[in-house]
């Protein structure tokens, strides 16, 4: 009986430490989703000024590796308007596919098989604007995570799944998209990486 009691009393220090070590454990990423493969490329402090109410894409200069290959992108509005949007699209003069965030906390996700000159025309909006609750506002790091491989691509926002499905395509580039719905702005990309197997 005596042994008993003591564990009783004890066992609300164990639920709290277990608790503490859960979010720690948490916090570092230790559950997160590894990358496909290693990494073959990284990109670091770029800036792209995003003139008033335009689209454009900033194709980065490493082609991509057939096969399964992870994204990651960790980008913020450095000033100017916050209605815009940025992220990555993959692609190439024909075809490409667009995970994009605005500072105001919507997310956009978009494919268009028509020639990049004619962005707009032939889109399929695969989610259009929308909010998401996991976007850092203002001037505020997002990251977004794009995971491709046979299964499908994966897309992530702030480590938190935004969509998985499947576009067809041959995504021969990577870049940076960017548009403004407003005035000009800047965007601070702190980093671009890649990896594949």
């Amino acid at each position: 009986m005596e042994s008993m009691e003591r564990w009783l009393e004890r066992l609300p220090l164990i639920i709290i430490a277990a608790g503490a070590a859960a979010v720690v454990m948490i916090a570092a990423g230790l559950f997160d989703p590894r990358p496909i493969g290693t990494l073959r490329w990284t990109e670091t402090d770029l800036r792209f000024a995003i003139p008033a109410a335009s689209q454009h894409a900033d194709w980065l200069a490493h082609d991509l590796p057939p096969g399964s290959l992870s994204l990651r992108l960790n980008a913020s509005l450095s000033s100017g308007e916050h209605d815009i949007g940025y992220g990555i699209i993959l692609g190439n003069e024909e075809q490409v596919f667009v995970v994009s965030v605005s500072p105001l906390g919507y997310a956009s996700i978009w494919q268009d098989k028509e020639a990049l000159e004619e962005l707009g025309t032939g889109s399929a909006q695969i989610m259009p604007w929308q909010t998401w609750p996991h976007i850092a506002s203002g001037t505020d790091t997002n990251e977004i995570w794009i995971d491709i491989d046979s299964t499908g691509i994966q897309v992530r926002v702030n480590r938190e799944l935004l969509w998985r499905g499947s576009v067809t395509g041959q995504w021969q580039q990577a870049g940076v998209w960017s548009e403004s719905f407003g005035g000009p702005a800047v965007v601070n990309i702190q980093r671009v990486e890649l990896f594949s197997q």
